[in-house]
């Protein structure tokens, strides 16, 4: 039997533990769990692909959505990113709908279902490894015994503990293209709003000054924070942004800092780096949590034999890939009323994405086989993150109606 030990819990933690105990044959799986480490407090947005993998930990949708105060999620709609106070929704397809969800209740959640499960859960802190090469032998913690270990699951979230810093991963940094590096998340009340378990919602992305601040509807409340480019604007003018945007004072949460970027290679020696601890996009497309389910699942084709290791590498590195380049193009816009705005409208283009565009930046690809041909996604490879429609909702709401769009 092969020892599992994954090392951080929260939600990449916990549905980590949940899936390999579950899918993957002949595991033993423990994990370690921080009392020190908190949660990030952000990513209260899913994608359509939590539903069936839900499901198939053996997890109701009702008692779900029920304990995480959550709603259904049909989109996201983008509010004045031309400039002209206009807005479009990227919607999924053919009715299908995501959740938006309680963050400082679902770690708890997945927590409380994990514990009666077949898995040994332990609260203290990594202190240490002993390794061979870059195979880790060996769990050292402050309190408990050492574990000894077949295989590591990284979920430390921003720590990075093992790929990052304990085994050197190589980081791919997107922070000159994607320069948003700070949140401050904050919580509003529904104000007479009503929203249900059944209520079609959408999450709100709405421009701002420096950057842009996003609004999830909860049955309980509104989740919100503002995004944004610490080098145009402290903390403190953000503050005054927001409260001067809602016209009130506002409680805001702990700043969170943060680097849009990716390891090159997310599994190294016999160690995998999910969630937070592998990488991390600002949450515009809400994809920390669809990117952790899908490399989740690729485990299974894999059973965490070693001989899987390129490859499964290799589809994590185009997955990020086409999360970057998707991102960026949202701030190929007409908003240009702040110097944060105006520079990025002078950035160079990533030669990928520039390949997609005329020479006004619109999207001229509309061809899905094309689309797969720039961003070099091999024809067996059947995973488009997001395709040309997705590209043509964002190419057709990002500039003012009053310019011809093609």
């Amino acid at each position: 039997m092969k020892n599992v030990t994954i090392i951080g819990g929260g939600t990449a933690g916990w549905i980590s533990a949940m899936f390999i105990s579950t899918e993957i044959d002949n595991v033993s799986v423990t994990l370690v769990e921080s009392k020190s480490i908190g949660i990030v407090g952000v990513g209260e947005g899913t994608t359509p692909n939590i539903k069936s993998f839900l499901k198939s930990l053996g997890i109701s949708e009702s008692d779900f959505m029920k304990k995480t105060e959550a709603t259904k999620k049909i989109g996201i709609a983008f509010e004045n990113w031309p400039g002209d106070d206009s807005s479009f929704n990227h919607d999924f397809y053919n009715n299908n709908y995501a959740y938006h969800f309680d963050t400082h209740t679902i770690g708890n959640y997945f927590k409380d279902i994990g514990l009666t499960r077949n898995i040994t859960h332990i609260e203290d802190d990594v202190v240490g490894f002993d390794k061979d090469g870059d195979v880790i032998k060996t769990i050292h913690l402050e309190n408990n015994d050492s574990i000894n270990t077949d295989f590591v699951i990284d979920c430390s979230g921003f720590s990075k503990l093992v790929v990052g810093n304990e085994l050197n991963g190589e980081w791919t940094s997107h922070k000159d293209h994607l320069t948003l590096n700070s949140a401050i998340p904050f919580h509003l009340p529904l104000d007479g709003e009503v929203f249900t378990s059944d209520s079609d919602t959408r999450t709100r992305a709405i421009t701002m000054k420096y950057g842009w601040m996003w609004m999830i509807p909860l049955q309980n409340r509104w989740g919100c924070g503002y995004v944004f480019d610490d080098k145009y604007i402290d903390v403190d003018s953000a503050k005054e942004e927001v409260n001067e945007y809602f016209n009130k004072e506002i409680t805001f949460s702990k700043k969170i800092q943060f680097e849009s970027g990716y390891f090159k290679d997310v599994w190294v020696g016999n160690s995998i780096a999910l969630g937070l601890a592998g990488g991390f996009f600002e949450p515009l497309e809400a994809t920390s949590i669809m990117t952790l389910i899908y490399q989740l699942e690729q485990l299974r084709a894999g059973h965490l034999n070693l001989e899987d290791r390129d490859r499964y590498n290799l589809f994590v590195r185009r997955f990020n890939e086409q999360i970057y380049h998707f991102i960026k193009y949202h701030y190929v816009c007409d908003r240009n009323d702040t110097e944060f705005w105006q520079d990025y409208k002078s950035h160079t283009l990533p030669e990928k994405l520039t390949k997609l565009l005329d020479k006004d930046n619109r999207l001229r690809i509309f061809d899905k086989d094309k689309l797969r041909e720039v961003l070099e996604i091999p024809s067996n490879d059947t995973m488009t993150v997001f395709d040309s429609y997705a590209y043509s909702l964002v190419s057709g709401g990002n500039f003012k109606k009053d310019k011809k769009l093609f």
